[in-house]
C-alpha cells in the first residue's frame, strides 16, 4: 500500500516541540515563539513595503509573518511604491528528501504583485529592490531562477487569494549543506489589491521513505537501455519496484521488476517506442514511497535502404515551445525560452510542396533562442551505405529579402550531443526556393547522422526548409544556378555553379537549342569549356532558347543536365515616314559581348 506520507508526517510534525537551528531537519514555526522568530532575517532595506512579524493578519495563534507599509501595524501595502523584499531563515540540510508545508495569502495583482518561495544556497546574495537574478524588473519572475535555487511554490507566483491557502510540496537535497528558506515579495508600484503577503504555520520534515530521485537513462539502443536513480532514503529503502509500460499499456498493466540496486537493465524492447517507467522505493513491508514517473523512447533503426525521402507530410506541427518534432529525427536547441526552433509548420510560406515545411528562426539572443539550433535526420547504417558515398538534398529559402540565413550542413555521431557535430559546408539561402545538395565525398570519419545546424547570428533571420532526400551521391555531380549575365540579339553569356566545387569537374558541355527537351545521348554537343561560363553567339534575334549544361568529371563520369530558358533581344526598330523616300541602312557591326548592332542610319 502506498504511503500517505504527507498527511501522516505533517500531522506528526505538529506534535514536535519547537526546536532551534541545531535540529533543522524537522522544523515547525507558527511565529508564536519569540526566540524561534528571532532566527528569521528580513532584507527590507529602504523599501516601502516590508516584512514583519506581527499580530494583524493571523491564521492561528496571535502572530504571523507579513508585508506591511505601516511598520507592522496592518497587513496592507502601498501599491504605488515598487518593492522587492525578502524574509529567510537558514537550515542545515543533509542529503535527503523533504516535505514543506506552509499557509499563505496574498491578493496583489496579476503577474505583478506576488510571493515567490525558494530554497537557496547559503551563499545566495539577497538585496532589497533586486530580484534573485540581479535585475530589478518585478513582473513575471518565473524563468530566471539562479542555478542551485529550488522553487518551493510549484514554480509559479502565489497571489490572487485574499484568504488563507495551504501549500504542500516534496523537494530533494542532493548536495548537503546550509540553505536559506526564502520568502520573496514583489510589487511593481502601479496597482494592486490588499492584502499583500502573509505567511504562517511553516513545517519542514524529512521524508524517511522518499521516491527515487533524478532518474536517468544510459546505454540506450534500439532494443535496450539502463535506468538509474539516486537513493535519498539514507538507507531506509531496501528494494525498488519498477513498472515498464509500452505506449499501448495503461499504468498498472505493464511488466513489474524488483531490484535491490539503483540501476536496472531492460532488453528485448521495440525500436522507436515510447516507454513509461514508474519507480518506487520499498522501505518496509507496509512503507512504500510515491512513484516517480519517467519516459524514454527507444531510437529508430538505422536506414538500410535508399533513397530516404521526407516531405514532412506525416509530421505533427509544433511551435517555438513545443516538444513535437519529426519521427526518427532529433532536434537539440539550448535556448531557455524559445527552445522549439526549428519546428514543423503548415503555413504556406514555409513549405515547398505539400502541406508541411520546417520553419527556422535564429537570433543574436543566444540565451533565449539558443546559441545553436540543430536537427539530425534519421541515422544511416554505414555498413550498408558509407557516409562518403551519400549526399543530402533539401529545398530552402529565406522568408524575406531582408534576411540572409546561413546554415551549416555536417555529420554527427550522437544526435543528442552538439559537440559531436562536424561541419562539412555552409549554405546561404536566397528569397527564392532553391534545392541545395551536399555530398560527403571524401569523408572517412565516424558518423551515422546527417545534421543541419544554425548558430546564433548577429541579426535575426527566418528560413524555411522542405523536401529532404538522402541518397547515393552520383559519380559526377550536376551543375546548378545557370544564369544569363548578358543577353543580346544574337548572343548570350551563360554562367553556372558546380556542386562539390570546380575541382571535381574537368570540363563542361553546353547545348543551346529551341527544342525544350533534355538532350539525348545522341544529341550533338554544341560547346565545350573548362570555365564555369560560356559566350554563345550566332543566335537569332527575338527567339526563345533552352540552354543545357552538364559536367564531365575528372573520373570521366558525366553529371546530369541542368537547364535554363531565355529569349534573345529583338532587333531595334527605326521610325520611317511612309510618305518619304528615305532608305534605312544598318551596320553589320556588333559588340563582342552582346551581338547588338553598333549603329544604324537612314537618309535619301
Amino acid at each position: 500500500m502506498k504511503q500517505i506520507y504527507q498527511m501522516f508526517l505533517l500531522a506528526a510534525v505538529l506534535l514536535l516541540p519547537l526546536v532551534g537551528q541545531s535540529q533543522d531537519i524537522n522544523y515547525f514555526c507558527d511565529f508564536e515563539d519569540e526566540g524561534d522568530s528571532a532566527g528569521w532575517v528580513f532584507v527590507n532595506g529602504s523599501q516601502t513595503n516590508k516584512w514583519y512579524i506581527g499580530t494583524d493578519s493571523l491564521n492561528v495563534g496571535s502572530r504571523a509573518m507579513f508585508i506591511s507599509s505601516t511598520d507592522s501595524a496592518t497587513n496592507a501595502y502601498a501599491n504605488s511604491s515598487t518593492s522587492i523584499v525578502y524574509a529567510y531563515r537558514e537550515f542545515v540540510m543533509p542529503i535527503g528528501s523533504y516535505i514543506i508545508s506552509y499557509k499563505w495569502h496574498a491578493y496583489g495583482e496579476g503577474s505583478y504583485d506576488y510571493i515567490r518561495v525558494f530554497l537557496a544556497p547559503q551563499s545566495a546574495l539577497l538585496s532589497a529592490g533586486v530580484l534573485p537574478d540581479g535585475t530589478t524588473s518585478t513582473p513575471n519572475f518565473l524563468t530566471t531562477v539562479p542555478a542551485g535555487w529550488i522553487p518551493l511554490d510549484g514554480g509559479s507566483q502565489l497571489n490572487m487569494e485574499g484568504s488563507w491557502q495551504r501549500f504542500d510540496s516534496e523537494f530533494s537535497v542532493i548536495n548537503p549543506g546550509t540553505y536559506k528558506l526564502v520568502y520573496m515579495w514583489c510589487n511593481d508600484g502601479s496597482a494592486g489589491t490588499n492584502p499583500p503577503a502573509a505567511i504562517d504555520s511553516i513545517a519542514i520534515v524529512e521524508n524517511l521513505c522518499p521516491r527515487p530521485e533524478t532518474p536517468s537513462i544510459s546505454n540506450l539502443t534500439t532494443t535496450s537501455f539502463d535506468l538509474s536513480w539516486i537513493d535519498l532514503s539514507n538507507g531506509n529503502a531496501s528494494e525498488w519496484i519498477v513498472e515498464l509500460d509500452s505506449a499501448t499499456q495503461a499504468h498498472g498493466q505493464g511488466t513489474f521488476f524488483s531490484t535491490s540496486d539503483t540501476t536496472i537493465s531492460f532488453t528485448g524492447l521495440t525500436p522507436n517506442t515510447l516507454y513509461t517507467l514508474w519507480i518506487s522505493a520499498v522501505c518496509s513491508g507496509t512503507d512504500t514511497s510515491l512513484e516517480r514517473q519517467y519516459q524514454v523512447r527507444t531510437p529508430c533503426l538505422f536506414l538500410t535502404s535508399m533513397p530516404y525521402v521526407d516531405g514532412l507530410e506525416t509530421a505533427s506541427t509544433g511551435s517555438y515551445t513545443s516538444a513535437n518534432f519529426v519521427n526518427c529525427w532529433n532536434r537539440i536547441n539550448d535556448g531557455t525560452t524559445y527552445f522549439g526552433y526549428p519546428y514543423v509548420s503548415s503555413f504556406e510560406d514555409y513549405r515547398h510542396s505539400g502541406n508541411r515545411g520546417l520553419y527556422w528562426y535564429n537570433s543574436s539572443s543566444a540565451g533565449t533562442y539558443g546559441s545553436y539550433q540543430c536537427i539530425a535526420l534519421p541515422g544511416v547504417d554505414t555498413d550498408f551505405y558509407p557516409m562518403r558515398n551519400l549526399q543530402v538534398s533539401f529545398w530552402g529559402r529565406a522568408t524575406s529579402t531582408s534576411y540572409s540565413p546561413e546554415l551549416e550542413v555536417g555529420l554527427m555521431t550522437n544526435p543528442s550531443d552538439i559537440s559531436s557535430f562536424v561541419p562539412f559546408t555552409t549554405v546561404h539561402f536566397t528569397n527564392n526556393w532553391e534545392q541545395y545538395v551536399v555530398d560527403f565525398r571524401g569523408y572517412y570519419g565516424p558518423a551515422n547522422f546527417i545534421a543541419i545546424r544554425g548558430l546564433a547570428s548577429t541579426g535575426p533571420w527566418y528560413a524555411a526548409l522542405d523536401d529532404f532526400i538522402i541518397e547515393r551521391a552520383p559519380a559526377c555531380q550536376s551543375v546548378y544556378r545557370i544564369s544569363t549575365n548578358a543577353v543580346g540579339t544574337t548572343g548570350v553569356l551563360l554562367t553556372w555553379q558546380m556542386r562539390g566545387g570546380d575541382s571535381v569537374a574537368a570540363s563542361y558541355q553546353v547545348v543551346v537549342d529551341t527544342l525544350g527537351a533534355v538532350p539525348s545521348t545522341s544529341s550533338p554537343i554544341h560547346y565545350v569549356t573548362t570555365d564555369r561560363q560560356y559566350l554563345v553567339t550566332g543566335l537569332q534575334p527575338d527567339v526563345t532558347y533552352n540552354a543545357w549544361v552538364r559536367a564531365v568529371c575528372v573520373n570521366d563520369s558525366i553529371g546530369g543536365w541542368d537547364s535554363l530558358m531565355f529569349s534573345t533581344n529583338g532587333m531595334p526598330c527605326a521610325q520611317v515616314d511612309p510618305n518619304s523616300h528615305d532608305t534605312l541602312v544598318f551596320s553589320t557591326g556588333t559588340t563582342n559581348s552582346s551581338g547588338i548592332p553598333v549603329y544604324y542610319s537612314y537618309g535619301n
